[in-house]
C-alpha cells in the first residue's frame, strides 16, 4: 500500500514537471496569450504570397458596424482607398501615405476597424508626421509605450522616463507581416496591439472608454470624440465608394514584384474621384493600387535607383514581358485596365513616349504645359516629359499635380528610375518644370 502511495505521488509530480516545464521553460507567444485573454486570434482568409499584406483580393467584409471599433462590414476596397484619399488630402506630408492595403489588412487580421487605427495616428502624431520626435526616432505615430523588453527608444523631455514602442519602419508598425512583429506579448503590430490590449472595449463600441483609456496623461473626453470624428469621416468616403449609384469594374492586378499574385480589385468611385468621369476614376485607382502593391514588397526604396532593377521581374507585367524602359508601358498599361486602351491596333501596349503624345494629338486630347495654354490638368491625365517620360495625374491641389509612374523614383533622372512611385510638381507653367504638355481620356 505505502509503495502504491509512493508510486502515485510519483506519477503527480512527474505530471506537474512536466506540465510547468511546458509552461515556463517556454514564454508564450502572442497567440496563446491571446488564448488565455479569451479572443480568437484573426488570420487573412487566403493569400498568395507572404508578406503582401496588400492583396486586398484575399480579404472580405467583416461583421461588425460600419463605425464600430471592431472590423466592419465594409468592402475592403473601399476602405483602403478611403484611407489612402483622406490621408493626402488632409496631411500630404504623412509617412502613412499608401499604406491603406496594409492598415485595411492588419484591420482584418485582428479583428479591428482599420479606421480607428488610422484615428489614433491622427491624434498621436499628425498621422506620421516626419518631425514628430516619435516618428524620427522610432516609426511610432501611435504614441504607444513600450517595456524593457520590448523594441523601444526613450522619451524626451518631460517624457525621457518613458519608454516608446519602436519599429522598423511606419509601414512595419501596421503589417501584421512584418518578422518584427511576430510572437510580441502585447502584439506587435498596431492592430494586434489593440485587441490584445483593448479587445474587451473594441468589443463594446465605446469611443469614450477607449479615448480615455488609451490616452492615460490626460483621461479626456475629447480625445474619445475625436477617434470618432475621424473614423465617421472615413466610413463615409468608403461608402460613397459602394453606392448603388456608383460604378465598379473588376480589373486585374498584379504582384509587381514576382508577378505570382494576380486576382481581381474592385475600383469604385469615393469621394475625391466622384466628380470625374468613369475612365478617370478607374486610372486614378488602378495607379493608386499599384503604388499601394509596389510600397508593400520587402526592399522597396522610392528613391528607385536601387530597387526592382530590369535584372528583376517586378515590371514585366506591364511590358508583356521585355526588358526595356517601361513608364509608358505602365501607363497604357492602366489604362487598358480602365477598359480605355490607347492604342486601338489591337494591341493595348504603347511603349513609346512619343507615341501616346501622338495619340494624344492624333485624337485631340493633347494639351500644351505652356503659358498660352492655360490647360488645368485633371486626374486621369497623362503627363508628358518632353520625350523622355510619362506618368499619370492622380490628383491636383493648390496649383500641383500629384504623379504616379512606372520606371521612376523620387529625385531619380528620366528615364532610368526603377519602381512604381509617387511625387508632386507644379501645374502652373513657369518654364524651369520638365512636364511639355498632357494626354487627356475626353
Amino acid at each position: 500500500m505505502v509503495a502504491k502511495r509512493i508510486f502515485s505521488i510519483f506519477i503527480i509530480f512527474i505530471f506537474i514537471f512536466l506540465i510547468s516545464s511546458k509552461v515556463f521553460a517556454a514564454p508564450l507567444d502572442q497567440t496563446d496569450m491571446a488564448a488565455l485573454n479569451g479572443w480568437a486570434f484573426w488570420l487573412p482568409t487566403s493569400g498568395c504570397s507572404s508578406g503582401n499584406s496588400s492583396s486586398l483580393q484575399t480579404l472580405t467584409p467583416g461583421f461588425g458596424a460600419p463605425d464600430g471599433l471592431d472590423y466592419p462590414n465594409l468592402d475592403p476596397t473601399a476602405m483602403a482607398n478611403a484611407i489612402n484619399s483622406y490621408i493626402s488630402s488632409k496631411y500630404p506630408n504623412s509617412e502613412m501615405k499608401g499604406l491603406g492595403a496594409t492598415i485595411v489588412a492588419d484591420g482584418q487580421h485582428s479583428n479591428v476597424n482599420p479606421f480607428i487605427i488610422v484615428a489614433i495616428a491622427q491624434n498621436e502624431s499628425s498621422l506620421a508626421l516626419p518631425t514628430e520626435y516619435n516618428i524620427i526616432n522610432g516609426n511610432n505615430a501611435f504614441g504607444r509605450m513600450a517595456t524593457s523588453s520590448q523594441p523601444n527608444f526613450p522619451g524626451a523631455g518631460q517624457s525621457s522616463r518613458v519608454l516608446w514602442y519602436k519599429w522598423s519602419s511606419i509601414k512595419a508598425s501596421v503589417d501584421y507581416t512584418a518578422p518584427e512583429n511576430q510572437n510580441i506579448v502585447g502584439g506587435g503590430d498596431e492592430g494586434s496591439y489593440l485587441r490584445f490590449e483593448y479587445g474587451k472595449i473594441l468589443d463594446t463600441n465605446n469611443y469614450y472608454i477607449l479615448g480615455t483609456t488609451y490616452d492615460r496623461d490626460q483621461k479626456s473626453s475629447q480625445y474619445g470624440s475625436g477617434l470618432k470624428a475621424t473614423v465617421d469621416s472615413l466610413v463615409s468616403l468608403a461608402q460613397g465608394g459602394n453606392s448603388s449609384s456608383t460604378s465598379s469594374t473588376s480589373v486585374q492586378t498584379t504582384n509587381s514584384s514576382t508577378g505570382s499574385c494576380v486576382g481581381t480589385v474592385n475600383c469604385n468611385a469615393n469621394a475625391s474621384t466622384s466628380s470625374l468621369s468613369q475612365v478617370r476614376q478607374q486610372v486614378v485607382c488602378q495607379a493608386q493600387n499599384q503604388l499601394s502593391i509596389w510600397e508593400s514588397q520587402p526592399g522597396y526604396v522610392a528613391s528607385g535607383s536601387n530597387s526592382f532593377s530590369y535584372a528583376q521581374s517586378g515590371y514585366l507585367d506591364y511590358s508583356e514581358n521585355i526588358k526595356e524602359e517601361w513608364c509608358a508601358d505602365f501607363v497604357s498599361w492602366i489604362y487598358n485596365q480602365a477598359n480605355y486602351p490607347l492604342s486601338t491596333n489591337g494591341n493595348w501596349r504603347v511603349s513609346s513616349v512619343a507615341e501616346i503624345e501622338a495619340i494624344g494629338k492624333q485624337n485631340g486630347n493633347f494639351h500644351w504645359h505652356n503659358v498660352s495654354s492655360g490647360y488645368i490638368p485633371k486626374p486621369g491625365d497623362i503627363a508628358v516629359h518632353g520625350n523622355q517620360h510619362v506618368n499619370l495625374v492622380v490628383a491636383v491641389n493648390n496649383n500641383q499635380v500629384t504623379l504616379i509612374g512606372g520606371d521612376q523614383g523620387v529625385n531619380v533622372n528620366y528615364p532610368g528610375g526603377s519602381v512604381v512611385s509617387e511625387y508632386t510638381d507644379n501645374y502652373l507653367y513657369n518654364g524651369s518644370d520638365n512636364i511639355t504638355g498632357y494626354v487627356s481620356p475626353d
